[in-house]
């Protein structure tokens, strides 16, 4: 064979190995991906091209969406008639091919006897999942559980920083960047990739945690849910009238809508309200609906007061607001700050006086104050007051010694209360909580009247003529919370950068200085209590 037929044998042989190559590669990748689809990517909801390109949070669907790894659940709960609404680790069914997505941490966890701020409210719990669509089997069904928020400060808020937490620590799921929710509107917490959590039938204490780690929401359902039913997947929804619960009147509940009213005239609960242990049997009893209308009063003038209601329901923040029932015989008082004068309402009240009015529709006011250099503000009539529990109304960290610490406590109430076997507890920076003082059996607060608790080295507590003592100190970055003898939280105040505090919506920002006193502002006279000790105190 001469050079140039040498060259195109060689060239041509080139041409077949690269096609017999080609070949190669072509049946390899056939029969891995069949094999693929043999082996169960086709079970995953996988498509062919799904196989080699891993689908991102968005692109999973919700009935596939990872559960947390630490909410595995046993088989079928009892309630929801054997069909299991969590998947266990080894389950083979769709969400167990699916890697859990790990939900972005936090520094705030569950705080337990929290007082509450209500800036936003847990106001409907699917607890039980939904009623299936068409074509969706009652097992998908009753894993699409979902939680809404209502938000009822008066303000827009941002989600970001907020998270869901539960007292077992099963449930820890932030809120994104970009929710948020406007004054009065909802936002629904979807159980799936982004909200993976899972709410037990048998119940949880579950709570809605703001940026600040201060609690604005709590259900303490941990021994059974209060309302909501099961077998026909009625949710649980948030009373029109306060905080109490009751089942909707109708199943799927009222989910990113306002919740339905029901009123039993037979029994203390709605009707259709069971709780999850009694969730197979539901009460007949007559219902009617009962109209709940908001009365909202903004505010006008360089100086704000205080705005009072009878009977109580009005709460303020950066407006006051409150919900009655229809035909509610309303009186709202106003009250000046220490340097300033009530000039008059707007709206549907007039005049200086009292706005008194019967609620039938929403009501809409302005309560006008001015500023008056000088001006002693009215003392307030000892039968109003703006809060119904004992109030914590002064704190001293430090005097002329590091130890002269007393907290003072008022009873701004109309009656006489027995704080016998009550108790002042405190944590310290990093959040250990310890007893100050638990007070003596017959031990009472008349109305108006105080109670002190002090420091007992160098004879500082018998100086002051405090009715309590002991040995405990306060310190900078520090809280106090007042129990009562059942172990409820009444209130609770915070200072200065202290982690995992008791306190009421943001601490006061700073420590007090020795001899410095932290005092709960007034208005008219009377004890401020918005809900928020950053707003509530001052030096």
């Amino acid at each position: 064979m001469n050079l140039k037929n040498k060259k195109f044998f060689v060239f041509g042989l080139g041409i077949f190995a690269v096609a017999a190559g080609a070949m190669f590669v072509w049946h390899f990748n056939s029969e891995m991906q069949s094999n693929m689809l043999h082996s169960g990517a086709a079970t995953a909801g996988m498509s062919l091209g799904e196989t080699f390109n891993s689908p991102s949070v968005q692109e999973i669907p919700e009935e596939r969406a990872p559960v947390s790894a630490q909410n595995n659940i046993s088989p079928g709960d009892p309630d929801d008639g054997g069909v299991p609404d969590e998947i266990s680790a080894g389950d083979a069914s769709p969400a167990a091919a699916v890697a859990p997505i790990a939900a972005p941490t936090s520094s705030c966890g569950f705080i337990s006897n929290a007082l509450l701020s209500h800036k936003i409210i847990l106001n409907e719990i699917a607890w039980m999942g939904s009623p299936p669509r068409a074509g969706e089997t009652a097992g998908d069904a009753a894993k699409r559980e979902w939680i809404e928020l209502k938000n009822i400060s008066g303000g827009d808020i941002s989600l970001s920083g907020w998270k869901l937490a539960d007292a077992s620590g099963k449930i820890d799921v932030p809120f994104g960047a970009d929710d948020s929710i406007a004054p009065e509107k909802f936002f629904l917490a979807e159980h799936g990739a982004l909200f993976p959590f899972n709410l037990p039938n048998a119940g949880s204490d579950l709570e809605l945690i703001d940026p600040s780690c201060a609690a604005s929401d709590e259900i303490d359902a941990s021994a059974g849910w209060p309302a909501g039913n099961n077998t026909t997947k009625q949710t649980l929804e948030r009373d029109a009238s306060g905080y109490g619960w009751h089942t909707s009147a109708g199943a799927g509940g009222t989910p990113g809508a306002e919740n339905s009213v029901i009123e039993n005239s037979a029994s203390t609960l709605p009707v259709g309200a069971t709780t999850a242990a009694s969730a197979s049997t539901t009460t007949a009893a007559s219902s009617t609906a009962i109209s709940f209308f908001d009365v909202t009063i903004g505010f006008a003038g360089d100086d704000p007061g205080s705005i009072v209601s009878v009977p109580d329901g009005v709460r303020c923040t950066t407006i006051c607001k409150g919900s009655f029932a229809s035909g509610t015989a309303l009186n709202l008082s106003a009250h000046a700050g220490m340097s300033s004068e009530f000039a008059g309402w707007s709206g549907a009240c007039s005049g200086t006086g009292d706005c008194a009015l019967v609620v039938h529709a929403p009501v809409f006011l302005t309560a006008a104050f001015h500023a008056v250099a000088g001006a002693v503000p009215a003392a307030a009539p000892d039968s109003v007051v703006l809060s119904g529990h004992l109030l914590i109304s002064e704190i001293q960290i430090a005097g002329a010694s590091s130890t002269n610490d007393f907290v003072k406590i008022m009873n701004p109430t109309g009656a006489t209360i027995d704080v016998g076997g009550w108790k002042l507890r405190k944590k310290s920076q990093t959040g250990s909580d310890a007893s100050i003082r638990q007070f003596p059996p017959g031990t009472v607060i008349s109305s108006a009247g105080f109670f002190t608790w002090a420091n007992a080295a160098g004879g500082f507590a018998e100086s002051l003529g405090a009715q309590a003592s002991s040995t405990e100190t306060l310190a900078a970055d520090n809280s106090v919370a007042l129990f009562d003898a059942s172990g409820t939280l009444v209130d609770a105040v915070a200072w200065g950068m202290g982690t995992n505090q008791y306190g009421e919506g943001a601490p006061y920002p700073e420590n007090p200085a020795s001899g410095a006193i932290l005092k709960r502002k007034s208005a008219g006279g009377v004890l401020i209590d918005t809900g928020n000790n950053a707003d509530d105190f001052a030096l």
